[in-house]
């Protein structure tokens, strides 16, 4: 491409010119070679739901719940997310089934104390009835969350969302979402997706398939239907029984959180005309060029430098 003029994008967005110095009378050249540099960074935010078993058994959980998942918003923090949190029980029955739980409702970065907040409203208490709907009690949750509702304030257009069941038996939700619970919610979760543009996932900590598990704080017995429905979003899922919960929570900061696929060029480049490097290292496959959009088949790497060089066409000067 030598004797093109440049366009230069750089990191701080200033644009700057550089024609080739050649003295011709020959009109201007049609073409010119323009980079553009990015920085891998996470997408704005994540909508963190926790429904949490609040039946007789599950006592110590909750208690380990208050313990050692509140590092799960100092590990959000890090990766640099704007959260929300809210929490919901499994009990169906009430007039408040699907209200969140604890003041305020709706935890952030900026809520005052926040460690004590987040052990309060795990601690749902131990009254609930049967059955244990988690299910249920998430799709009600999210329909409460429109503006005027109980739960308002509680979804954002913007934020992934990423529903945790903690319960010690699988879900039990017929009653409310039908023969096939889980299709119901994964309608939820897709109607949620495509609403926001962003994500929708579930994980669990759930007992583990197929023989559930035991612990000094009790049984839990097999989750299939919460398998069924944290595969199918791509969340993750661990044994309830788990006598420290601290080490998934990395686990779940990753599956709350969005990487860029997806990156906007400035200009359109000309067909088979941009060069892609990732961290020093050049690209010959792994992504594609969409109109001005540059689109990875799968995320760059967390805090990746990308730069894309590429031609574009200038309008013949008149």
């Amino acid at each position: 491409m030598k004797g093109l003029p440049w366009l230069v994008v750089g990191a701080t967005g200033c644009i700057e010119f550089a024609l080739d110095p050649i003295e011709s009378d020959e009109p201007a050249p049609q073409s010119v070679v323009v980079e553009e540099s990015f920085v891998q960074v996470p997408l704005p935010g994540v909508d963190l739901l926790l429904v949490i078993d609040d039946t007789a058994s599950m006592a110590q959980e909750q208690a380990a719940l208050g313990d050692q998942l509140v590092a799960l918003l100092d590990d959000l923090d890090a990766a640099e997310l704007s959260w929300q949190l809210g929490v919901v029980t499994t009990d169906m029955s009430g007039d408040e089934a699907g209200w969140l739980r604890g003041s305020p409702y709706v935890l952030t970065p900026n809520t005052p104390d926040r460690a004590t907040a987040f052990a309060d409203a795990v601690a749902v208490g131990t009254l609930g009835g049967g059955p244990e709907a988690g299910l249920a009690a998430a799709v009600q949750a999210l329909s409460l969350a429109a503006d005027g509702g109980p739960n308002a304030g509680f979804r954002r257009d913007d934020a992934l969302l990423h529903v945790l069941f903690v319960s010690d038996v699988d879900d039990q939700s017929e009653a409310w979402l039908g023969d096939d619970p889980a299709a119901g919610f994964l309608d939820v979760l897709s109607a949620e997706a495509a609403r926001t543009g962003r994500p929708a996932r579930a994980s669990g900590l759930v007992g583990p398939v197929p023989s559930g598990c035991s612990s000094t704080s009790g049984t839990a017995r097999p989750a299939e239907r919460y398998e069924q429905v944290v595969a199918a979003s791509g969340g993750v899922q661990v044994s309830i029984c788990e006598p420290d919960f601290t080490p998934v929570v990395g686990s779940l900061t990753e599956a709350s959180t969005e990487w860029l696929t997806r990156f906007a060029l400035r200009e359109e480049p000309l067909e088979g005309q941009v060069r892609v490097v990732v961290d020093a290292l050049a690209l010959s496959d792994g992504w594609r060029v969409d109109g001005r959009t540059l689109v990875f088949d799968e995320p760059p790497p967390p805090g990746a430098r990308i730069e894309v060089t590429y031609t574009i066409e200038l309008e013949p000067a008149g």
